[in-house]
């Protein structure tokens, strides 16, 4: 699954990370006990631009993993 969790961590590809993010944030805020699990990918999504010829180009941006940790799930 997908989470928006800050703007800066791009997890997520469009509003249903952003809904989920916001689900998750609620429960934490509420004290539920709930468990989010998503998969971390080293270059996240792509970022597509137009090229002067007129065609789409899809650049992958690396994503350093700050002070997350590798569970080895």
């Amino acid at each position: 699954m997908e989470y928006g969790l800050h703007e800066e961590f791009p997890s997520y590809s469009g509003g249903l990370g952003i809904l989920a993010g916001d689900f998750m944030k609620s429960a934490g805020d509420l004290g539920l006990s709930v468990v989010g699990i998503g998969l971390r990918w080293r270059q996240g999504y792509t970022v597509q631009r137009i090229g002067p010829d007129g065609y789409p180009y899809d650049s992958w941006r690396d994503h350093p993993p700050g002070p997350l940790k590798d569970t080895g799930v």
